[in-house]
């Protein structure tokens, strides 16, 4: 009888980059926390990779810390969510509308920057992105028209 040999389990490229860079990520985060928080770089570390992995890995220049760009990018979010925790719905939903219009006219990629980077982050981005003109600033009025009585 011949038995069955046992084969690790394959994994995926990027799952495999997550594994090299492990105790560099978990270095990564833990110096960027808190003193008394140090006993949550583990878990801080699972959401980075769960959030790494589900989403479309998207080029981000390299840390210095031997972490790579879109694992890092990651990584701050996570942080940045464990750190200054806000509530969902948290956003000005008044403001951004008079500002920005109603959100079912944004674009995609704005909805994804107010979740992961917040309100401030979206804020500055519509900013880049519908910048007037210069044309469009230096409109000369219409002329003035007549009205017979």
């Amino acid at each position: 009888m011949t038995t069955i040999a046992h084969t690790s389990r394959r994994y995926s490229p990027p799952e495999q980059e997550f594994i090299a860079c492990q105790d560099a990520l978990l270095s990564y985060l833990t110096s960027r926390l808190p003193v008394t928080d140090w006993h949550k770089a583990e878990d801080l570390a699972q959401q980075t990779w769960t959030r790494a992995l589900s989403q479309p890995r998207h080029p981000h220049a390299a840390d210095t810390d031997d972490v790579p760009g879109w694992i890092a990018y990651q990584a701050r979010i996570v942080l940045r969510r464990h750190l200054s925790p806000v509530p969902a719905g948290d956003a000005n939903w008044w403001y951004l509308t008079q500002l920005l219009g109603h959100s079912s006219e944004w674009p995609a990629h704005w909805h994804c920057v107010l979740v992961d980077e917040g309100q401030a982050a979206l804020l500055r981005l519509a900013a880049r992105e519908i910048a007037p003109t210069p044309a469009a600033v230096f409109r000369r009025p219409a002329a003035p028209v007549a009205v017979a009585a």
